[in-house]
Order: C-alpha cells, then sequence, then structure tokens
C-alpha cells in the first residue's frame, strides 16, 4: 500500500472526510489534493529520514 492509499483509506476515509472539514473543501476535492501533494510529501519525507 503507498502513502496515498494508506491516507485515503485510514480510519475508513475519515482522515480525509476531517482534512476536508478543516479546509473546507469537499471530501473528492480534498482526496484529489492529497494525491497531488503525496509525491512532495514522499520526498520531504525521505530527505529528513536521512
Amino acid at each position: 500500500m503507498n502513502l496515498i492509499e494508506t491516507l485515503v483509506s485510514a480510519n475508513n476515509g475519515g482522515v480525509i472526510g476531517e482534512l476536508a472539514k478543516q479546509v473546507g473543501l469537499g471530501e473528492a476535492d480534498a482526496q484529489n489534493a492529497v494525491r497531488q501533494m503525496a509525491p512532495a510529501l514522499t520526498k520531504g519525507l525521505a530527505r529528513n529520514a536521512k
């Protein structure tokens, strides 16, 4: 399972739902935003893990 799938499926989608609520987006838009940010997030995590 990759990072995107983990975030989207965490807590039966509750993570995306909570994010959507906090930033005033619909769940589909929040999910799309997470999918677009995931590569940068993954690179940042990898860089900081070194």
